[in-house]
């Protein structure tokens, strides 16, 4: 097995999903699970509209959650705030007290705005599905005398944003998300979207431990909500679950087979 090895990134809108289509074959008992966590607004009813791969690259993306990770968590969808669902990536709030209890949609377009209100950073313009599809990654790994060195270069993210890392693997048939080389896995794209996420890993990637779980799949997540969550990618349990604050737009794929076409989806 080659110790250097070039990953090339694949453009996703969901965890193991490309536009509703599963990606990868994960492995008994996991099959094909994934979730969508990226849909486009509409603007004349209160549900999302899955996104399809044929719809204009002017299409404005907004939240969503599949039902499928309702399943998995055995949330009830009642139990969902649809408030929250079906807003532009945009509008998505974000913690404005001491105390987190208080969520705001932070002002856009900062020249505009009073010296102490809250803004985002610069583009702050809606999300398009055409922004969406300009994400390029390459992953460089390097497995030597016991040092793994993963490098992670990015082109065409969502400038001026906030991302995380994480390594997904098969744990006792449940897809578990580690942060890639430890926590933080965060990363903050700079004006043109570009961005380097640079770990030391305790394994290497291509030779797996015998009893230990492989790499499926590295998740790049873009958090809407500007926040991070420690050493989970989202607050599922707490209603803040993956397609309302935090979003799949890239995957590199490790210990997976590409999935058949038109399989249907797996929840288990």
């Amino acid at each position: 097995m080659r110790d250097n090895q070039i990953i090339k990134g694949v453009l996703t809108t969901g965890t193991n999903r490309s536009f509703g289509e599963s990606l990868w074959e994960l492995g008994p008992p996991l099959g094909t699970f994934g979730c969508s966590s990226v849909a486009a607004y509409d603007s004349d009813g209160n549900e999302p509209i899955a996104l399809t791969a044929d719809m204009p690259d002017s299409t404005m993306l907004a939240t969503t959650v599949d039902p499928a990770i309702l399943t998995l968590m055995r949330i009830p969808g009642d139990k969902v705030d649809r408030s929250m669902t079906n807003l532009p990536l945009r509008d998505v709030k974000a913690v404005s007290d001491l105390a987190g209890t208080e969520r705001i949609a932070a002002k856009a377009g900062s020249q505009q705005t009073k010296t102490a209100e809250p803004t985002q950073a610069e583009p702050a313009g809606p999300i398009t599905l055409g922004d969406w599809r300009r994400a390029k990654g390459e992953a460089s790994i390097k497995c030597r005398n016991n040092l793994n060195r993963i490098s992670l270069e990015f082109s065409g993210l969502i400038p001026n944003r906030l991302y995380s890392a994480w390594g997904m693997f098969n744990n006792s048939g449940m897809l578990a998300a580690v942060a890639l080389g430890g926590a933080p896995s965060v990363f903050v794209t700079d004006s043109e979207g570009n961005a380097t996420f640079k770990r030391v890993l305790n394994f290497c990637p291509f030779q797996p431990v015998q009893g230990q779980p492989p790499l499926l799949y590295i998740d790049i997540l873009y958090h809407s909500d500007h926040m991070v969550y420690g050493l989970v990618p989202d607050l599922t349990l707490s209603g803040l679950m993956g397609g309302l604050v935090a979003h799949s737009q890239m995957e590199f794929p490790f210990a997976v087979t590409p999935a058949p076409k038109n399989q249907d989806r797996k929840t288990r």
